[in-house]
């Protein structure tokens, strides 16, 4: 069996790629499982211990310096939501001596600061097994935010803390416009989670390297072989398709690169992109 060789400079088969993922991406079925074996293959890249050259670039996801910076945006966006929610908390042992006007003063530039970051969060790829973490401290801070908000909304001010109504209004909104990003990360987190990889070619250390690439060859023949369950829906993919290829067509791109593309189709250009351990995967499937 021999791998199919892309035609065309990186930058040509990575914006078919992309391409070819919003094709099959509005079809749900199809996209779950493409994605999952995406995945598989992705991870099972050889690197320098188990392969007789060294590994390509690493997918964002897995680089360690993306997990660092990750981690640190994820922190950030949760002490700012515990600060923003303690801040205007019922009255207890440890804001009973802050008068209203500071607790104001930090609570409203600490929603604005995690909502931010959280938007961020949104709009970033999620690091490889972070997400079982992530929503379990994004749950439990965004049921704390919602208890107080939910006591901010019943008692408003009279609680004894001295706030006024026109104080906490502005919390109120703030702090309702945060838990639904929250809430919008923390569904971000299961569907990565539900994505679990599909079972990847063997990994076993007794293998040679010869092996190992022999069954990752095998594995991204499978899933370039998939298809949409119906007629009706492979007809829509493949519709869809030749109209982006015709767009990029429009603009310049390889004659060669798009008729091969045209010959493979969308999941198959994917499965052999991801199977190219020399190219940059990052940012290819969306809401990676």
């Amino acid at each position: 069996m021999k791998s199919v060789q892309l035609a065309g400079t990186d930058r040509g088969v990575l914006a078919v790629a992309r391409a070819a993922a919003r094709s099959v991406s509005p079809h749900r079925r199809l996209r779950r499982t493409v994605w999952r074996h995406l995945d598989s293959l992705d991870r099972a890249r050889p690197t320098p211990d188990t392969a007789p050259v060294a590994r390509g670039q690493q997918s964002r996801e897995s680089a360690p310096t993306w997990k660092v910076t990750w981690g640190i945006l994820f922190a950030l966006a949760m002490v700012a939501t515990i600060v923003a929610t303690a801040a205007v908390g019922p009255a207890g042992r440890r804001n009973r001596y802050i008068d209203p006007e500071a607790a104001i003063a930090l609570g409203l530039p600490a929603l604005a600061v995690a909502a931010a970051v959280t938007v961020v969060l949104l709009l970033v790829p999620i690091p490889t097994r972070a997400e079982r973490v992530g929503t379990v401290i994004c749950v439990t801070v965004a049921i704390m935010l919602a208890l107080v908000l939910g006591f901010r909304g019943l008692i408003g001010s009279a609680d004894g803390r001295g706030f006024t109504a026109q104080q906490i209004g502005p919390w109120l909104v703030g702090a309702a416009v945060l838990l639904l990003l929250l809430l919008g990360l923390t569904a971000r987190f299961g569907r990565r989670r539900r994505r679990a990889p599909g079972r990847p070619p063997p990994r076993q250390p007794r293998r040679d390297a010869r092996d190992r690439a022999r069954h990752r060859l095998e594995f991204a023949a499978r899933t370039a072989d998939l298809e949409p369950e119906s007629t009706a829906e492979r007809e829509l993919v493949n519709r869809d398709w030749h109209d982006r290829l015709d767009r990029l067509a429009e603009r310049g791109t390889d004659p060669d690169l798009l008729a091969q593309a045209r010959a493979l189709g969308p999941v198959a250009w994917l499965a052999w992109t991801f199977y190219d351990d020399q190219l940059n995967v990052a940012g290819i499937l969306p809401d990676r």
